[in-house]
């Protein structure tokens, strides 16, 4: 079973190799086991056999390269050759009282050093030494030009305990001799240091006898649960603390009454982008008098429709010539059976169910395209940004929140905050939203209304008010749901953005109610102005003007009779007939006028009103227009409350990260101790407030929507994307509707929920406190294998604190010990660490100074000869060739007629991952 990881597993800027002949390949697999455990960084294996150079394919030799217990074949230059690499480590692991005696000749040493590697990278090249057993079995020790390093074959957990060696439990060599490897070849977890990097090679065969100790703390369970502690932001928000005095921000005394002001004052500062300012209406005529031809144009008309037996048509007539050209063409074209105002304006659709907001909102917007294009136009263009409303609703809810200031909502920094996240962005079920879950028709069971959506809220009720007058089978249900929804909505009128919501929604019912109030004046120009009163007014000043035409009759006859009689002279009569009309012509029009007074008013009144159409039709446009507008401010609102909420309920996106299970019940090898971090729980609650009330500065919100909207893009078409990299879409001006890329954005984060690193920034800000002396003090302890509970800097201690102390001395001639080499030197301490997290990986190397081959055990090898000596090696093939007494064309006729083959020479079998506990 793997331990869990802490390796950086990622390629890193060192190249680690190892060489080995066939015996070593129990090594391998402890290795192995040791990477799938997760406790190493990729390293590669090579294993060679004892003439490389005759072998063609070892020009470029095959590599098994281990990552996370995976083992992969490729060739040496594929591991070598990438552009970050900086360092290859060459390590050979020469097998010494192995009875198997198959450690590579320095020949075969040399060979691998020769081959080939990045021009940018440099070599370091360490034999070590994996003493088997402390038979006396020859052997070659010491080498020039290389770093030689003896194993100390012990198993140990700390330097100080009493060692022997670890030939008495055999089955512990290949893992003790696995983590002196690691360590020699700087591969031990997040440690990426060797000890013999950028150490001179020895010019000797001197060899120095290497103590090695890992120590793994793993504190990721502490650090997981100390995270959460710090960064969990519930319904109650932290107090946000003033970075630059360190004062902590008070809440506002009523933090609900300041939340409604500042939704008031979004809605002074953005009501007029909403609704634009209609036109006055002109001025009702004042009182004024008839002209008398126009006067006497009307009695004569009169007259004849009195002649007629009409006169109530003469003053239909009168009205309906002023109204004619008024309202036809705005009826037709926006009343009309078939307009889409009619909907928008009674708020029913043709089931006779309430229309939903959006609907209405697509009525609008196919109304406001029929309109003609006679009718005026406001001066205000009938299309806006509303990217204001949107930034100062993101700005507004930040700054309630985390004490930062918004000037547009007159919200001062550092003036207070809001604690409840409820007071600003209501989130979870019955409180950002309330599930429905019957049917009521038409609301499909399992209808969920959200805080913010006014409109629809507004809309369901309607629904469930009508079932309930209805008395059916559901009316008990839908009073239920009236009840529920009356209390839900009262306890969200004090919450910042649902009064956002109902701010749009009450200019949303404006609107409407303005295109109303056009329609009823409309109306009213083309209706009747006149009740039977005036009708029987009209049939009784008729009667009395044809009276005055039958004594007009009279008076003229008379005297005309009298004239053709010759009892008057035709000059007599011009004058009676004369004075006779001209009495009838004043009397009548005298009767005329006094009876008519409020048929002149009428008339009068009409044509006042007449002079208001163009503000009427102006009104109308703007009205629908901004009824259009709204309904896609109110949509775009939806998604922007959909996407602020979300953010608020976890605005570090804590709640997408999902810790790791830490296994670790894997028995790794005795020199690596991987020990788990303790913390006593009330200490770490107080280590927690104290980083919570650092970390929790002023404006932290607005840090955090930074870092969650830098992963908008990830939700974003291939075209929102460049465009949203390159700068041309924002997000503020982007529509509501379906596939936009708000719509996509706010889909993606419903879906995945807060994506953002700013959870991740915090506690690294946390780290940097810890590791601060000025910082909180967290004492963490680790549990040894022995049940020792211990402090991690005690158990620091025990490696990095320098101290000599005796080596395996089995190894050791006699005469080593009389020098007293067989102790560490205080000044080969090598001790390095890194920490991820509150985890720290811990390395010692504490080595002797370097001792002559010849105070060994193992005797040198008898057909090295005891003068043989190396130079320094020579890298380049065609100058190796000459050095060994062979030219360049020799050495290429032999790699070309080589034959690959042979069971000596096939590649060792890929190991495969362990599948129980590591065990050595």
């Amino acid at each position: 079973m793997a331990i869990s990881s802490v390796a950086d597993q990622a390629p890193g800027k060192a190249v680690t190799i190892y060489i080995a002949p066939r015996s070593q390949r129990p090594v391998l697999a402890a290795l192995t086991d040791l990477s799938a455990a997760g406790l190493l960084s990729p390293f590669h294996w090579i294993e060679s056999g004892p003439d490389p150079s005759a072998d063609p394919a070892q020009q470029d030799p095959l590599t098994l390269a281990v990552n996370q217990g995976q083992v992969s074949a490729l060739r040496f230059s594929r591991a070598v050759n990438r552009h970050a690499v900086e360092v290859v480590r060459l390590i050979v692991v020469v097998p010494v009282g192995h009875e198997a005696r198959d450690a590579l000749s320095a020949l075969a040493e040399l060979h691998f050093q020769g081959l080939g590697i990045p021009g940018q990278a440099r070599r370091e090249c360490v034999r070590v030494l994996v003493p088997w057993s402390d038979a006396p079995i020859p052997g070659e020790l010491g080498h020039q030009g290389w770093h030689n390093v003896m194993l100390s074959p012990e198993v140990s957990a700390d330097p100080a305990f009493t060692v022997s060696g670890w030939w008495l439990t055999p089955e512990a060599i290949p893992g003790c001799a696995a983590v002196g490897l690691a360590v020699q070849g700087g591969i031990t977890g997040t440690v990426s240091a060797a000890p013999e990097d950028d150490q001179r090679p020895s010019t000797s065969d001197y060899v120095k006898i290497t103590r090695t100790f890992v120590r793994v703390a793993d504190a990721r369970a502490v650090e997981d649960a100390l995270r959460s502690q710090v960064t969990s932001i519930a319904a109650h928000y932290p107090q946000p603390i003033r970075s630059d005095t360190g004062v902590p921000v008070a809440g506002f005394p009523d933090p609900g009454e300041r939340v409604v002001q500042a939704a008031a004052d979004w809605e002074r500062r953005h009501g007029k982008h909403l609704r634009r300012p209609p036109a006055r209406l002109a001025d009702a005529s004042p009182p004024r008098s008839m002209g008398a031809w126009k006067l006497l144009k009307m009695f004569f008309a009169f007259l004849l429709k009195a002649l007629a037996g009409a006169p109530g048509d003469w003053l239909r007539k009168q009205i309906a010539g002023i109204k004619a050209g008024i309202a036809g063409s705005v009826s037709a074209a926006v009343f009309g059976p078939d307009s889409p105002v009619r909907v928008v304006v009674g708020g029913v659709d043709a089931s006779g169910q309430p229309a939903s907001w959006q609907e209405l909102s697509r009525l609008a917007a196919q109304a406001s395209a029929s309109i003609p294009e006679e009718f005026p136009r406001a001066p205000q263009p009938a299309a806006r940004d509303f990217g204001g409303l949107w930034q100062d609703l993101i700005s507004g809810s930040r700054a309630l929140l985390d004490g930062s200031g918004c000037e547009e909502l007159r919200l001062t920094a550092y003036e207070g905050y809001v604690p409840e996240r409820d007071l600003v962005a209501p989130s979870g079920e019955d409180e950002g939203s309330l599930r429905l879950p019957q049917a009521i028709d038409p609301l499909p069971a399992d209808t969920v209304l959200h805080a913010w959506d006014e409109l629809e809220t507004q809309r369901v009720r309607r629904v469930l008010q009508k079932a309930a007058a209805e008395n059916g089978p559901r009316a008990a249900t839908a009073q239920e749901y009236l009840r529920r929804i009356e209390s839900w909505h009262t306890r969200n009128s004090r919450r910042f953005v649902p009064l956002i919501g109902r701010a749009i929604a009450r200019h949303w019912e404006a609107a409407r109610a303005d295109i109303r109030d056009t329609q009823a004046r409309l109306d009213e120009l083309r209706a009747q102005d006149f009740g039977q009163e005036i009708e029987h007014e009209q049939r009784s000043l008729a009667k009395i003007l044809r009276l005055l035409l039958l004594v007009l009759g009279i008076a003229v006859g008379v005297p005309l009779v009298l004239t053709v009689l010759g009892r008057m002279s035709w000059f007599a009569l011009g004058i009676t007939v004369g004075g006779a009309l001209l009495i009838w012509l004043l009397a009548s029009v005298w009767i005329f006028a006094v009876r008519q007074r409020e048929v002149f008013r009428l008339i009068f009144l009409t044509e006042s009103r007449s002079a208001q159409l163009p503000e009427l039709e102006a009104n109308l446009r703007m009205a629908i227009e901004d009824l259009s507008a709204i309904g896609e401010a109110y949509a775009q609102f939806n998604r922007w409350a959909a996407i602020i909420t979300e953010f608020l309920a976890d605005p570090l996106g804590e709640q997408q990260a999902t810790a790791p299970t830490h296994d670790s019940r894997g028995v790794p090898p005795e020199p690596l101790q991987h020990v788990t971090v303790e913390v006593d729980q009330r200490h770490a609650a107080d280590v927690a407030a104290e980083l919570r009330r650092q970390v929790f500065t002023v404006g932290w919100l607005s840090e955090a929507w930074d870092a969650f909207e830098a992963a908008v893009a990830d939700d974003l078409t291939p075209e929102q994307r460049s465009a949203y990299n390159a700068g041309h879409l924002n997000l503020l001006n982007e529509p509501g509707h379906a596939g936009s890329a708000l719509a996509n954005w706010e889909q993606g984060v419903l879906h995945a929920g807060v994506r953002s690193s700013a959870g991740l920034d915090k506690w690294r800000t946390c780290l940097g406190l810890l590791a601060d002396s000025t910082g909180p003090r967290l004492d963490l302890a680790v549990i040894t294998s022995d049940g020792e509970r211990r402090a991690v800097a005690a158990y620091r201690e025990d490696l990095s604190t320098p101290a000599s102390r005796p080596v395996i001395s089995q190894v050791l001639s006699p005469a080593a010990h009389a020098t007293g080499r067989a102790l560490t030197s205080l000044a080969n301490h090598w001790f390095t660490e890194s920490t991820r997290g509150l985890s720290q990986t811990m390395v010692l190397a504490a080595s002797t100074d370097p001792i002559p081959s010849g105070e060994f055990v193992f005797p040198q090898a008898t057909d090295s000869g005891n003068s043989f000596r190396l130079d320094e090696p020579v890298y380049d093939r065609a100058d190796r060739s000459a050095a060994t007494g062979r030219t360049a064309a020799a050495a290429h006729a032999d790699f070309a007629a080589a034959d690959s083959g042979g069971p000596d020479d096939a590649p060792p079998a890929i190991p495969q991952p362990p599948f129980g506990p590591l065990e050595y």
